[in-house]
């Protein structure tokens, strides 16, 4: 039950890895955007229906602020034109993203009693690594990713390495003991509302 429970958690964080690059390589970035502001509701949805986890109903008008503040803003940055039969199967695809991305979290939550927050985590890092490389070489220039990667100097591969191994760990580990403690809706929630707080610090600190 372990190995196949592991293998069933790969498979949607691969899953969503890889839906979502394709979705941001074939439309805008603010249409991937705004079909992201769906991914609260499709996260409460799934866990209501896998874990009974009811949201408050007053957390749902905060959300819906948030998501309204972050459409206006995302739209902002539309260009005129044309919307295609492409840009309609990135935010389709963008949207089966967030169906996977909220079926992560919903087994982050049902693994708390069987697995440790590292050893999901590697599978989750082993998982979305093998997809996002067999994507390079499947829809991208597998020999441009290899020379921008030869390209960096000692310090680009320290930030590399820092961002990689220490920041993205970190936030890995923190949003698996989050989603454990709080639960998927809660904590998907919480981070969409707080998400323009977060956006001005990290302008400020960079």
């Amino acid at each position: 039950k372990r190995a196949a429970f592991a293998g069933a958690y790969g498979c949607v964080t691969s899953a969503r890895a890889s839906t979502n690059m394709a979705s941001a390589a074939m439309t805008e970035a603010w249409h991937v955007t705004l079909v992201a502001l769906l991914g609260p509701f499709v996260t409460a949805l799934l866990s209501r229906a896998a874990l009974g986890e009811r949201v408050p109903r007053a957390l749902w008008p905060c959300v819906v602020v948030a998501s309204g503040g972050a459409a206006l803003a995302a739209s902002g940055a539309a260009r005129a034109g044309r919307f295609r039969r492409r840009d309609a199967l990135g935010c389709g695809l963008q949207l089966v993203s967030m169906v996977f991305s909220g079926s992560a979290r919903v087994l982050m939550k049902l693994s708390a009693g069987s697995f440790s927050t590292k050893t999901l985590m590697v599978v989750q890092y082993v998982t979305i690594c093998g997809g996002a490389a067999a994507f390079v070489a499947l829809a991208g220039d597998a020999r441009a990713a290899l020379a921008s990667f030869a390209s960096l100097d000692a310090a680009g591969l320290v930030v590399l390495c820092a961002l990689s191994l220490v920041v993205s760990f970190g936030a890995a580990e923190a949003q698996i003991v989050c989603i454990r403690w709080l639960g998927p809706a809660h904590y998907l929630s919480l981070i969409h509302i707080s998400e323009p707080t977060r956006q001005e610090a990290i302008s400020y600190a960079v």
